[in-house]
């Protein structure tokens, strides 16, 4: 139980890892990179390797450099992408990329998203203390905000002592139970012979240790309309065809979605990602805004 609770803390210890805040406009952020990557500092002529495990943060005026085996791709602060190939040289400006490859709304659409949650520095607060005693399952997701399918997936922690199995109920507005599920295991999959939860509508949800009512766990989350799907599968659509990189359309779309409440589905694109083992710096600075602004957060002991 502790390994597992340390681990899923370990992806919220954040941040002081990203490199010291410049004076200059933000350029952008590593997204992609492979071997030896070096940036000379807006106005200073020292080249100094950086660490691309973290968050690091472009600025306007740097310049970035990359050894015969080594290659990069930076996401812009404008929903731009520059790929830079191996024994290459750049002064980092906005001239840099193809602004006129996305609408204006969308690209300025983007340019606010990623801004606003790259630059967010300490998403840290105080949380709940585990592996003490007695405890109650710890719901993941979805914990709070909206969901885009109206059959979402449920995860959350394991109580302790493991119980022999939970009870699941998702209840309407009118408070009797959409569904009611007896699950032994810490997922639960929504039934595929069920009508799908209708959208447009918030429901609560309760978990329990099936025997221990009264350790209950609440959450509760809106349902799309398809309207509002078909809005995020466009959206989608366009950032595919605008990047080679599908790394970075995902960190985009997963972006948007954190910033419009939908934590479930960004974690889910962001939890696909790190199983390809591509961009896990920013991967895990997105994870973290998840769990801040949705929960849960947990104390080891």
């Amino acid at each position: 139980m502790q390994k597992i609770l340390r681990l899923f803390f370990s992806v919220l210890l954040l941040w002081s890892w990203t490199n010291t805040a410049s004076s200059q406009p933000v350029f952008g952020w590593i997204t992609e990179a492979r071997g030896m990557i070096e940036v000379s500092p807006a106005g200073e002529s020292t080249w100094k390797a950086i660490d691309t495990t973290i968050k690091y943060e472009l600025s306007e005026g740097d310049r970035i450099r990359t050894t015969n085996d080594a290659t990069a791709v930076i996401l812009t602060q404008d929903a731009r992408e520059v790929e830079i190939l191996p024994s290459s040289e750049l002064l980092l400006e906005p001239a840099l990329g193809d602004a006129g490859r996305s609408k204006e709304t969308l690209a300025t659409r983007l340019k606010f998203v990623l801004n606003k949650t790259f630059s967010r520095r300490k998403p840290f607060n105080p949380g709940i203390r585990r592996g003490v005693g007695s405890d109650p399952p710890v719901l993941i997701t979805p914990r709070t905000g909206k969901v885009l399918s109206g059959d979402p997936d449920f995860v959350w922690l394991s109580a302790n002592p493991k119980p022999d199995s939970y009870t699941l109920r998702v209840l309407r507005e009118s408070g009797d139970a959409a569904i009611e599920l007896t699950i032994r295991d810490t997922t639960a999959h929504y039934p595929s012979k069920m009508d799908k939860l209708v959208g447009g509508v918030e429901y609560q949800l309760l978990l329990y240790p099936t025997e221990l009512p009264k350790d209950v766990e609440r959450g509760s989350f809106y349902v799309a309309t398809d309207e509002e799907k078909e809005e995020y599968d466009t959206l989608k659509e366009q950032l595919q065809s605008k990047y080679s990189s599908g790394v970075s359309a995902d960190i985009i779309l997963a972006s948007v979605l954190l910033e419009d409440g939908f934590y479930a589905d960004a974690l889910a694109i962001l939890l696909d990602i790190e199983k390809k083992g591509s961009a896990l710096p920013l991967v895990n600075y997105l994870k973290s805004q998840v769990y801040y602004e949705a929960g849960p957060m947990l104390l080891i002991p």
